[in-house]
């Protein structure tokens, strides 16, 4: 496996006669084609990959399976062809990433699974070329647009991320918070059984409530305690309060003296909820709850 970049070789008389007497291409396709640098990569397997050229630094990256490669000798010294260094390594579970660092901005003219010299394997062969005027050439060999996976080809020129509006991007950060409230804590140790104890038992679920959310991507979770000390109720609320929470799960362990199981959930009726969104103008209501409310409460 290796690589290899275009170079002048002795000529001929003949050859040299017969190139100046032959129509010459264009500056700018003859400076392509000698800097182009072939890469080529051991597969254990025929496998779908992905290719792409980056920027700043300028490098290739190419996306495979997590199987066994084979990659040229490491470069001593200066830059072969195009290539300057390249790395090797996981870059996600099942995924191997190989980085390639470039002397200068380029495409991928090429890129494809091909048989070994000796028919036993199979190569990734990349050809990589600079990223001077690749749309003329493309155009005057009307070469596709790229097509990312197996056997992709045609140029992949690096794309620069279009920019965004503040607010745009903060909506797309934006996470709605959720905090856990494991109960009890502390002196608290709430209800006991077998010599199981609540506050254990609720903090250890609410830890793992935590990490099953967070494992999702989707949402920003506190915890009013995650370790056993004892908090206030109302310190509890005000907690959330100041977090802005979406939502407020308080987690308890009940027990039973029969061999009742599963779990038990409780919340707000809608009805109950949209009476408790009163407001109030410049001095909040001595009472919490109105006798209506009450009532409701008591009939939940």
């Amino acid at each position: 496996m290796g690589w290899t970049a275009s170079a002048s070789h002795a000529e001929s008389i003949t050859d040299i006669l017969a190139r100046a007497l032959s129509p010459r291409a264009p500056v700018s396709d003859r400076v392509i084609e000698e800097k182009r640098t072939r890469f080529r990569i051991g597969l254990e397997k025929h496998v779908k990959f992905q290719v792409f050229s980056l920027a700043g630094p300028n490098r290739v990256v190419v996306e495979l399976p997590n199987i066994k490669l084979k990659l040229p000798a490491p470069i001593a010294g200066a830059p072969v062809g195009l290539v300057k260094t390249f790395r090797s390594g996981k870059s996600a579970p099942g995924q191997s990433r190989i980085v390639i660092e470039v002397t200068e901005p380029v495409v991928v003219d090429k890129a494809s699974i091909e048989r070994s010299a000796d028919g036993q394997e199979h190569e990734l062969a990349l050809e990589i070329i600079p990223v001077s005027a690749p749309q003329k050439s493309a155009a005057k060999r009307n070469i596709p647009r790229p097509t990312y996976g197996l056997g992709a080809s045609g140029l992949q020129p690096p794309l620069p991320a279009p920019a965004q509006r503040p607010s745009v991007m903060a909506a797309k950060s934006y996470k709605p918070v959720i905090v856990i409230d494991p109960g009890h804590g502390g002196q608290d140790s709430g209800a006991k059984k077998n010599g199981v104890v609540e506050k254990d038992v609720v903090l250890a679920f609410g830890k793992a409530l935590r990490d099953k959310l967070e494992a999702t991507g989707r949402y920003k979770v506190l915890m009013t305690r995650d370790r056993d000390v004892f908090i206030e109720l109302s310190e509890r609320v005000n907690y959330a309060e100041r977090n802005k929470a979406s939502l407020f799960m308080a987690i308890h362990a009940d027990y039973a003296r029969s061999k009742a199981s599963g779990a038990t959930v409780y919340s707000l009726r809608d009805s109950l909820a949209n009476g408790l969104k009163r407001r109030t103008k410049r001095k909040v209501s001595s009472n919490v709850l109105t006798k209506s409310e009450l009532a409701t409460v008591k009939k939940a």
